[in-house]
Formats: C-alpha cells, structure tokens, sequence
C-alpha cells in the first residue's frame, strides 16, 4: 500500500462581503493524508474528499475574529509519502495547513491550479499565539 498526502486550497471570503469589495484575499492550504493501492484508488478517495469538502462551503465559521466562508478551490499538488507517519492511520485526515494571502482574485485561482504565483505567507506571529494561548 501507498501514501501521500494531496493538497486543497480554499477561498477565505469574508461572510456577507462580495469578493470585489474584498482588499485581499486569503488562501488556505490544508494537507490531507491518504492510503491507496493504486492511482485509480487515490483518485477515488480524492474525488470524494472533493464532494465532501464542497458540501461544507456554505458553513459560516470563525477565522482570525470574523464570519468567514471557506470556499473549496481545488488540489494544487501530491506529495509521496515513504516514510511511516506517526499518529496518522486514517485515509483522508488532515495533516496541516498553511494561510497565504494576495490582493488578486485571479492570483488565487491560478495558485489553486497550480501555477506558479506570488502571494505572501500569512505569519501569526507572537501576538496570535498569545491570544490563542489565553483562550485555551
């Protein structure tokens, strides 16, 4: 059996905003794991990560203290995985995720394609991880 890990970036779109009147736009990448025989098997597993993912795009959460929309875009890239990942047994959890950000919708479009695109890297920094620490 193989393993590796598939990329899904989604649009961040502000609830109750329309993405023209959005200054930026942030991307989140989440890594997900998966375990296949085949490439027909991965396919598969993707493909209904997809449709289950899409279902959750209309769902309103909390992000960095506003009503947000996470807005499913597409898979970017495939990792193989080669080594044992401790902790990790399931097909289809999630590994990590990174934030990015642009101030071009189509930036973004074109970064969930994968193309080669310019965005920065959304850093926390100190001051988010004090505030996340005092909320625990």
């Amino acid at each position: 059996m193989e393993a590796g890990s598939v990329s899904f970036i989604y649009l961040i779109v502000e609830d109750g905003t329309r993405l023209e009147e959005q200054g930026e736009f942030i991307l989140e990448e989440e890594y997900y794991y998966f375990k296949f025989r085949d490439n027909d098997e991965l396919r598969e597993k993707v493909m209904a990560k997809i449709d289950f993912l899409k279902q959750q795009n209309q769902q309103i959460i909390i992000r960095l203290h506003k009503k947000v929309r996470k807005v499913l875009l597409g898979t970017r890239k495939f990792c193989s995985i080669t080594t044992k990942v401790d902790g990790v047994s399931d097909s289809g959890c999630e590994l990590a995720y990174s934030l990015f950000y642009t101030d071009s919708l189509k930036n973004a479009a074109r970064f969930a394609q994968g193309d080669e695109v310019e965005l920065d890297y959304y850093d926390y920094g100190n001051d988010y991880l004090a505030k996340a620490m005092e909320m625990m």
